[in-house]
């Protein structure tokens, strides 16, 4: 089953698909957790982080565990300054 495209109504906004329309991962999925789940907890927690950059590296390591059957989706408008899901330890604006 896929999922309808989301048009965020706010600025600042990103959502996060963990693949391309109408790709159903789960005819071939045989591990616990699926490899966007599993590349997900890998990055979005780490300190410093920029949501933006985390979930290139999702992309990549999604792409990666899959052979590139499997391309996460990310779409909506950030601006220019850095955010971190998870502040550094001891940053002075987290």
């Amino acid at each position: 089953m896929a999922l309808a495209r989301i048009e965020p109504t706010t600025t600042n906004t990103l959502v996060a698909f963990a693949a391309k329309a109408w790709f159903d991962g789960a005819r071939w999925q045989t591990a616990r957790n699926s490899p966007y789940a599993t590349a997900l907890v890998k990055h979005i927690a780490t300190p410093g982080l920029d949501v933006r950059r985390a979930f290139g590296f999702i992309r990549d390591d999604v792409l990666q565990a899959t052979g590139n059957r499997q391309e996460p989706y990310v779409y909506g408008s950030l601006g220019g300054a850095d955010i971190a899901l998870v502040p550094v330890c001891g940053d002075a604006d987290g």
